[in-house]
């Protein structure tokens, strides 16, 4: 009899650890689904501008405020290098300067240096119609011009975008009209643009998608192919440099399956993560689509979304 009323004891104490565990994971649970949804827009930061203007490039700031290239519309004077410093607690514009002549001019992207000072890069037109050359404004911490420069050596048209890397420079992919289906990469420092450090894309590159710092050293390039085949497009061409602009890896992620590579960031432990479409099914349907990448072919998982059975 003993033995039974322990064995019911302890029954009852087991019930009980199991009523409350459950209890607990079911708050922690619904506690983890509140904070979930309780993500906000800190900030929405609209003014009216006097003529149309657009914004390619934001950056934050090392005193954590926030820095924007694009280009503003101006009549009589075609498209201005537009330059803002935004509050990043208000979205407030702090300052916000125009750059430019009578030509069209528009910067693609910025960096800023350990120095303090901005790089902003982009393309400014010759004068003439589709003939454009890479632009680099130089300004200080205070956004106050150093210097404009316009570049086509090495038959540059524009300046597509700009990283700055660990070794305390800045690499610049740029768009040749003499290196069609390739981006040239080439370092800045100060007042001066360095010959091209690296060639990318082997003839296929179709847009550049992403260029950002990797997780150890160097940076990464990638975007789309032109083509996979003679016929279609659908490959993601990858690139990795190491933090002076020299080539450590080029490849293509191929297949029978048309791809679309819409945005990549690096991982921590030096890959790519890639994000996009994929067309895998007989109807042409499309499905989300992410790639994790590291830097050997090993080391590269596929995943699809909205595939039967996933």
């Amino acid at each position: 009899m003993l033995k039974i009323k322990c064995y019911c004891q302890k029954l009852r104490y087991l019930m009980k650890y199991f009523f409350y565990t459950v209890t607990f994971l079911a708050i922690s649970i619904h506690t983890s689904s509140l904070s979930a949804q309780s993500l906000r827009i800190e900030w929405d930061s609209l003014y009216n501008a006097r003529y149309p203007e657009a914004l390619h490039d934001v950056i934050r700031m090392r005193d954590g405020r926030l820095a924007a290239v694009g280009e503003a519309n101006v009549p009589g004077k075609g498209k201005q290098g537009l330059f803002l410093i935004f509050d990043a607690v208000t979205g407030q514009i702090v300052h916000r300067e125009d750059f430019g002549d009578f030509r069209d001019d528009v910067f693609y992207s910025l960096a800023e240096a350990k120095d303090g000072n901005f790089y902003l890069v982009g393309a400014t037109n010759t004068g003439k119609k589709n003939e454009w050359k890479g632009w680099l404004v130089l300004l200080n911490e205070r956004g106050k011009e150093i210097m404009i420069s316009e570049y086509d050596k090495n038959n540059v048209t524009r300046f597509e975008k700009i990283v700055w890397t660990k070794s305390g420079i800045g690499l610049m992919a740029a768009r040749s009209s003499h290196h069609e289906g390739s981006l040239l990469v080439l370092p800045v420092n100060g007042r001066r643009i360095g010959d091209p450090a690296a060639s990318v894309g082997d003839g296929k590159v179709e847009d550049l998608v992403a260029m950002v710092p990797d997780a150890r050293q160097g940076i990464w390039l990638c975007g789309n192919a032109r083509q996979s085949d003679n016929s279609r497009k659908g490959d993601v061409w990858v690139a990795q440099l190491d933090d002076r602009g020299a080539g450590l890896s080029s490849n293509y992620i191929r297949g029978k399956i048309y791809k679309k590579l819409h945005g990549a960031t690096p991982n921590v432990e030096g890959g790519l993560l890639l994000a996009g479409e994929i067309w895998d099914s007989p109807a042409g349907d499309n499905n989300a689509w992410l790639l994790e990448t590291g830097t050997d072919e090993g080391s590269t998982v596929p995943i699809v979304f909205g595939a039967p059975g996933i």
